[in-house]
């Protein structure tokens, strides 16, 4: 498993850098999109599975796509603002079909609200790939959150392996522990600082340390709120189309939570 996870990773993170750094600003957001479109489809999954006695309206998974798109590349077209305007677009639309759909023993706001929040969760955090990538020195704060959140994952998964005691989330995830977790924060900081002390410019070293620890404890709460997802919807992986990793969102989870957070700290600089 662990060979299997590293195989991929050398092959796909590469190839991701060059489209990144080397890539024209259309070419990357394309790639957005189809991560946020793979994405949206094991969220579906994971929140109405196929054994699941209630089915997920058609109208709302064709909504759930369309608008994915329109929200990625209002993001590339029109920055920030287009891309919430297309979130509450989509608001209007799936508000829209519960009052044509609406009976008093009807799914539909069920449906509806794992809609919203799916359209939250993936194509709008992902919206801000595309937003940081489009900015000054975009590319590099880009690779910089990807790092952090990475190293991040890599203490805490080794630590946590070879050295866990405490549960940090039993419920949600009984493999995850306090110590991975703080081991995750550490790696994070070291990884991030040097990047930054190397290629980003104008952020001080307080600034740095700040960035990782809150970039690096996002992404952890993302990898959290993915596995009680997977939880409730009694799944191990959300897909399988990364070996050795398993589906698109178990490889973002956590980046993604940490996107809107590295496009505030960059903002605000």
């Amino acid at each position: 498993m662990h060979l299997k996870r590293w195989i991929t990773a050398i092959v796909l993170v590469p190839a991701l850098f060059f489209i990144l750094l080397k890539g024209s600003a259309p070419a990357f957001t394309v790639v957005v999109t189809l991560v946020a479109l793979l994405g949206l489809k094991e969220y579906f999954t994971i929140v109405n599975p196929p054994s699941s006695p209630d089915k997920f309206p058609i109208i709302l998974l064709i909504l759930s796509h369309v608008m994915g798109v329109a929200i990625i590349w209002g993001a590339h077209e029109g920055g920030a603002g287009a891309a919430l305007a297309m979130v509450a677009l989509n608001l209007l639309i799936t508000a829209l079909v519960v009052i044509f759909s609406f009976s008093p023993d009807s799914t539909i706001f069920d449906s509806a609200f794992k809609q919203i929040m799916g359209i939250v969760y993936v194509p709008l955090f992902l919206s801000f790939l595309v937003l940081i990538r489009n900015s000054d020195q975009g590319a590099i704060w880009v690779i910089w959150t990807f790092l952090i959140v990475a190293a991040s994952d890599t203490g805490a998964f080794y630590v946590g392996t070879h050295f866990g005691r405490r549960k940090l989330s039993p419920r949600v995830s009984p493999n995850k522990s306090v110590e991975g977790s703080i081991a995750g924060l550490a790696t994070a900081v070291l990884v991030g600082v040097l990047f930054n002390q190397l290629f980003v410019d104008g952020v001080s070293l307080f600034q740095a340390v700040g960035f990782s620890v809150l970039a690096a404890a996002v992404g952890q709460v993302g990898d959290l709120f993915e596995s009680a997802l997977k939880r409730r919807g009694r799944i191990k992986d959300s897909g399988s189309i990364l070996p050795g990793h398993g589906g698109i969102l178990d490889r973002i989870d956590g980046l993604i939570f940490a996107l809107p957070l590295a496009f505030v700290f960059k903002t605000l600089l």
